[in-house]
């Protein structure tokens, strides 16, 4: 299970997510793999993007939610 999407990085005109599972690891999922996760949408807000399209070209990190 996911725990949060951490950072995002775009590569051309795609985007991929850093996704923090549940276990404890992290790994880069493509945006089709993240698209209908609670998460995805928790973090667009966090970035204060309306959608995956808006979100900042380049690597970005969120702040962390739990500090």
């Amino acid at each position: 299970l996911v725990d949060e999407i951490t950072a995002h990085h775009w590569v051309g005109n795609t985007v991929d997510f850093l996704v923090k599972w549940n276990l404890g690891n992290s790994t880069w999922e493509p945006h089709a793999h993240c698209k209908e996760l609670e998460a995805l949408d928790n973090y667009l807000e966090l970035q204060g993007a309306p959608s995956v399209q808006r979100l900042p070209k380049g690597s970005q990190r969120t702040r962390n939610v739990r500090d």
